[in-house]
């Protein structure tokens, strides 16, 4: 399965950042002069983690939806 970078976030910095949002999506953080090759390749050598974080989201989330309970008010 290919990972898709949802937001790329080019800053002054020396490293690469990676991060899961509450919507599952992956937030990518990395130096404004390191090649997008590069990028790529760090994303893809993190997919196993990548993975394992967003299925853990999915499943909080449906487990959440799953006990709301709505009450007329």
């Amino acid at each position: 399965m290919k990972i898709v970078i949802d937001n790329l976030i080019r800053s002054d910095r020396q490293s690469i950042a990676l991060s899961i949002d509450r919507e599952g999506q992956l937030i990518v953080r990395a130096p404004r002069w390191l090649p997008m090759n590069k990028v790529n390749a760090f994303v893809a050598s993190k997919q196993r983690w990548i993975e394992k974080k967003q299925l853990m989201i999915a499943e909080q989330s449906a487990h959440r939806a799953q006990n709301e309970q709505f009450q007329d008010g």
